[in-house]
């Protein structure tokens, strides 16, 4: 599992994942496109766990589909609201399973979220694009 925790007194990131593959595919994807979307869902949440809001937004494909038709900004400003100043965020990522089909893929994997008296276990998807030669969340969705 990946798990990757903020304390602001003492910050520590600890990573690690696991990727299953699909087990059958028409098309195989790369295994370097494997290990990029690993790595950058890994980056994504050890830089909502730092509430590193730049690196966090740079995540995000220009044409990200916000929650609600929620213009871009509002959605910024709410993820802002919701993760600086937190004393500790950890993020806890387990069962990554990734999909790739060209230039799009798609991640499933489970989420516990920790910060303070906080906790929330849940079911997330990541679809992701190729753009600019990184890959990047086009939409993420719960449940």
């Amino acid at each position: 599992p990946l798990i990757v925790k903020n304390d602001l007194k003492t910050p520590s990131t600890s990573a690690s994942n696991e990727v299953n593959k699909p087990s059958s595919s028409s098309e195989k994807p790369s295994s370097s496109d494997q290990k990029m979307i690993a790595s950058a869902v890994d980056h994504w949440a050890a830089s909502w766990s730092k509430q590193n809001m730049n690196a966090y937004y740079a995540h995000y494909a220009k044409d990200f589909i916000t929650p609600s038709g929620m213009n871009r900004k509002a959605w910024m400003d709410d993820r802002r609201a919701r993760i600086e100043g937190k004393k500790t965020i950890t993020v806890t990522l387990s069962a990554i399973n990734i999909k790739v089909n060209g230039n799009t893929a798609s991640v499933k994997f489970k989420q516990r979220y920790q910060s303070g008296v906080f906790n929330a276990n849940t079911r997330k998807t990541l679809l992701m694009i190729k753009q600019d030669g990184k890959w990047l969340i086009k939409q993420e969705s719960t449940g």
